[in-house]
């Protein structure tokens, strides 16, 4: 019992060490500037963003990326090659309603998009506070420009928490 406790506090600071290293390496913070996307994050939390490839993001998922030179916060909802159509506010891609129990504020917005290869569409959570890909004069986000996605809300501290993706039904 000895030998493994010894070996536990030797091992120990270099196993900080490495965590410390890959969490530098892997991931970064970003600070919420708006309420886009109110309930889930409110302005000033902040989030440890996981650095990662565009291929592996998902519907649903919460993503950083820049935009115009800004840094922006959304939630993805379509995919490249998708046809997102909105109509008062419920999305539909590719014809079937996307369920969205997560939207508070929904806005009484019509569009249609078809998402081009290699670019996503987002939206902010909070649609009728959210400047997002219905408005922008290039709608889509290039997968490029995805910075990561936002995995922990690591301030205010009684907030900590996962950020989940959504797993959405589509009707």
């Amino acid at each position: 019992m000895r030998i493994i406790r010894k070996l536990f506090f030797k091992t120990l600071p270099l196993l900080l060490i490495v965590g410390a290293i890959f969490v530098v390496s892997s991931c970064f913070r970003a600070i919420i500037p708006s309420s886009s996307m109110y309930p889930l994050l409110e302005k000033g939390d902040q989030l440890l963003i996981k650095k990662m490839d565009a291929s592996e993001i998902e519907r649903g998922d919460v993503i950083v990326f820049y935009k115009d030179n800004v840094l922006y916060i959304k939630r993805v909802i379509g995919l490249p090659g998708e046809t997102v159509y909105i109509e008062n506010g419920n999305v539909y891609i590719n014809g079937c309603l996307l369920r969205e129990d997560y939207v508070e504020n929904k806005d009484t917005y019509n569009g249609q998009f078809i998402v081009p290869e290699d670019s996503y569409f987002v939206l902010g959570d909070n649609r009728v506070n959210s400047k997002d890909s219905r408005y922008w004069p290039e709608s889509y986000v290039k997968a490029d420009s995805i910075m990561g996605k936002a995995i922990i809300k690591i301030y205010p501290i009684e907030n900590i928490g996962i950020i989940e993706g959504v797993e959405y039904e589509i009707y």
